[in-house]
């Protein structure tokens, strides 16, 4: 990573240190004995005394010591499962961004309290994990080209959300994806006039355009790989870390609270046990045409469709037959017509004035559970209730796995208000990213309809190695009775060779010990070759049905290219394997 010039010389005087307290390991943390053995091993603690006295090196040496121990204090089960034991990090984005933030904070609360001497230290500190924060995501700021003017409904949302008390350093910005189309359409057209005037044979101008459509037709699909979603939030000035980029009012909040006060809750909670889920199903299908709703205009800007996977037409389903979110899918869709049959025509026979026939439609009613799952967050509301809701403003904010905006569910007590603080900063008309949360490709695809770009480390294939018990019924050994193991692309892993092999290292020595493959210092080289060829030879056992699966990689779809494949298996298939 990038680091601040260090300076020559002492930046202090004397032999005064500061003491930076990280959080330290929970107990109630189910991980808690993992992270505190990955601790021991790389000899970190949660408690550094930074002295004042020493040269900038020095310091920014015992910074990286800092972040390192913060990584394994923000460790997830993906992760700790997933690092190698030399592995310093970073382990991913979202844990590198909590990690620096946390030192932030904890600096920006010091910087409140210590000397001028003290400051000097601290504010280089925070200086350079400024600096490392930005280069968390530097990836993602090419990902949208925004046109200057908003559209009108979405323009009309800000100016209603600022009327009703939102506030906002952000601005809605629009891909061009149809004007780069209308305006290649267009080039051709006067590719064509201007060939027609200039070459006076018919044949040859044909094959001259040809020839210019084919050797400039690469680039149409790096136009629309590069816009990423329809639309999304740009930063209308620099946003630092820890500022609020937009500020919604409870009172626009739409959740189960919001529901009591309706005159919905008050017609259907004594009616048929619906729950208060249902109930704001039928509240958004409802308030979707309500002329004189508060959020009329919120919902004139969401979309008439939100190609979730749970609306995939014939032809996408076609594609997923035989996979198991073939499968996943169509017993949500199931699952939702089941429910829809159970409330319909319940609901508009007993309440004809309050829900019209026509609105009582499929389709409104996919719509709505499409809307909640697709724009829904989870809060803790100012009651100190942790509920989902939709958010008017915020969810037209797109997700990234290396977002700008990761902590904010939470409504702020002295403002009731709900902030979302920036967890790296933002400039002036990048698009602002929010986290969705550690969700696989496959989980995105069926709930958002998208697949975020760049390598998601979220997207693993879980493996049930069955190997409890040998033939005879003996168990087997302590090292192989974890049975539940996964894996993910191996470009992911810093180390490529033995012995890992770019493979998570649970999973080696699992098959290592059930095959009894294990190695010790006694183990020649000629045995080790031998041992990794009949685990690696196992591994393809396990995962060439996996490939044989998927269909044939067309190397000319350079869209279709740039997906990793692990995603693409994961996403596509979601497999799991059995190893018996």
């Amino acid at each position: 990573m990038a680091a601040v010039p260090a300076e020559t010389g002492k930046l202090g005087a004397g032999g005064e240190t500061v003491a930076v307290h990280l959080p330290p390991l929970s107990e109630e943390d189910p991980l808690h004995q993992d992270k505190k053995r990955v601790l021991e091993n790389r000899n970190l603690s949660c408690l550094f005394q930074v002295p004042i006295s020493c040269s900038a090196a020095d310091t920014l040496k015992l910074l990286d010591q800092m972040i390192q121990a913060a990584r394994v204090v923000h460790m997830d089960e993906l992760e700790l499962y997933f690092a190698e034991d030399d592995d310093i990090g970073p382990f991913s984005a979202r844990n590198e961004l909590e990690s620096l933030n946390i030192l932030f904070k904890i600096l920006n609360k010091l910087l409140l309290t210590s000397n001028a001497v003290a400051k000097e230290v601290l504010q280089m500190l925070q200086g350079e994990i400024v600096v490392r924060l930005r280069s968390v995501g530097k990836t993602d700021s090419a990902q949208m080209v925004s046109q200057s003017q908003n559209h009108d409904a979405e323009d009309s949302l800000l100016k209603w959300g600022e009327h009703h008390g939102v506030k906002s350093k952000l601005r809605i910005a629009y891909v061009l994806v149809m004007f780069m189309l209308m305006y290649f359409n267009q080039k051709i057209v006067e590719l064509v006039e201007l060939l027609e005037d200039q070459v006076n044979h018919p044949m040859l101008c044909s094959w001259l355009l040809l020839c210019i459509i084919l050797h400039n037709i690469y680039l149409i699909p790096e136009i629309l790989v590069f816009q990423g979603a329809g639309r999304g939030m740009v930063a209308s000035e620099s946003i630092g870390v820890g500022d609020a980029a937009l500020e919604i009012p409870e009172s626009l909040i739409i959740s189960e609270e919001l529901l009591c006060q309706s005159e919905v809750f008050l017609a259907l909670k004594d009616f048929n046990n619906i729950t208060s889920e249902t109930m704001l199903l039928l509240w958004s299908m409802r308030e979707r045409y309500n002329l004189s709703s508060k959020f009329k205009t919120y919902f004139e800007t969401l979309p008439a469709n939100f190609n979730t996977g749970l609306s995939f037409g014939i032809d996408a389903l076609a594609a997923l037959e035989g996979t198991l979110l073939f499968d996943e899918i169509m017993q949500a869709k199931q699952h939702l017509r089941q429910q829809y049959d159970d409330l319909f025509p319940l609901i508009y026979t007993n309440f004809p004035a309050m829900f019209r026939k026509d609105i009582c439609t499929w389709d409104n009613f996919l719509w709505a559970c499409e809307l909640w799952y697709s724009n829904s967050m989870m809060v803790v509301l100012s009651s100190g209730k942790l509920s989902t809701c939709l958010i008017p403003v915020a969810g037209l904010l797109n997700h990234s796995v290396s977002p700008h905006i990761l902590n904010y569910g939470r409504v702020d007590e002295a403002t009731k208000s709900l902030k979302f603080p920036l967890s790296r900063p933002c400039d002036a008309g990048e698009q602002c990213f929010l986290s969705y949360g550690k969700h696989p490709g496959s989980h995105l695809v069926t709930f958002y309809g998208f697949l975020p770009r760049g390598d998601n480390p979220y997207d693993v294939i879980p493996l049930d190695l069955d190997t409890s018990a040998d033939e005879d019924g003996t168990a087997q050994s302590v090292s192989t009775s974890q049975t539940t193991h996964m894996i993910r692309g191996t470009w992911l892993s810093r180390y490529g060779g033995f012995p890992t092999y770019g493979l998570p290292q649970p999973l080696l020595s699992h098959l290592r010990a059930a095959l009894g493959c294990d190695l010790d210092e006694s183990t020649t080289e000629a045995d080790i070759k031998e041992n990794d060829r009949v685990v690696l030879e196992t591994l393809l056992s396990i995962f060439n049905p996996m490939l044989d699966e998927l269909p044939e990689l067309d190397v000319s779809d350079r869209c279709y290219a740039q997906t990793p494949l692990l995603c693409r298996c994961h996403a596509y298939t979601s497999l799991t394997y059995r190893f018996v």
